[in-house]
């Protein structure tokens, strides 16, 4: 019974990164809302370091991807980013951040991983 149960199982963190992986040349993705009030009050106190951008608050997206990830901290950057993203490019929001995109319909869904969804310009 030990070995067949599971104990465990990839994220959607995970799938995301190995899905995109095949699909966009280069991925943004919108960090969520706690974490964005957490790196305001952080810069706020000069307190980031650089690698903090790196790696945002999965470090296993940039790891999967295996490119080039854009991780996205406020959401004036996202509107540049949204304004710049070029074609076969993609770019990942929780849910709950869908609604705070106004050019939503120029992108097109991919796949929904749990509460995070893959848009593709």
């Amino acid at each position: 019974e030990f070995f067949t149960t599971h104990y465990s199982q990839p994220d959607k963190h995970y799938q995301l990164a190995i899905y995109a992986k095949n699909q966009c040349n280069r991925l943004g993705f919108l960090i969520p809302n706690n974490t964005r009030n957490t790196y305001s009050t952080l810069k706020n106190m000069n307190l980031v370091i650089q690698t903090t951008r790196w790696w945002g608050d999965h470090p296993s997206i940039v790891y999967y991807f295996g490119k080039k990830v854009d991780f996205i901290y406020d959401l004036n950057e996202l509107k540049d980013y949204l304004n710049n993203i070029p074609t076969d490019n993609c770019i990942a929001f929780y849910n709950n951040d869908v609604k705070l995109i106004s050019t939503i319909n120029k992108l097109n869904l991919l796949q929904s991983f749990d509460n995070i969804q893959l848009y593709k310009k």
